[in-house]
């Protein structure tokens, strides 16, 4: 990642944030093809892996207390993402 300092990283964090990724990718994919078996793993996976995603995010999300940065940050955001929608969308 660009401009982010490597030492205000918490590691269990990022790896927790990346399990959590893998489970989504997973639970989406078993859900399109019949390759999981049992179900109950599917649905295990469906109880907690975007919760755990969302908690570890807001937990990490850097707060910003000036308004005008808050509105900057997130007109940046929505372009970014905008972007990657309008290119992946089918």
């Amino acid at each position: 990642m660009m401009g982010v300092d490597k030492s205000k990283r918490i590691d269990w964090i990022d790896v927790a944030k990346a399990l959590a990724i893998i489970l989504v990718v997973f639970g989406h994919a078993s859900k399109k093809t019949s390759w999981v078996q049992p179900d109950f793993i599917v649905y295990t996976i469906y109880s907690f892996h975007m919760a755990l995603f969302f908690v570890l995010s807001g937990w990490t999300f850097k707060y910003k207390e000036n308004l005008i940065e808050i509105k900057s940050t997130c007109c940046i955001k929505v372009k970014r993402l905008g972007g990657v929608f309008a290119l992946w969308r089918p």
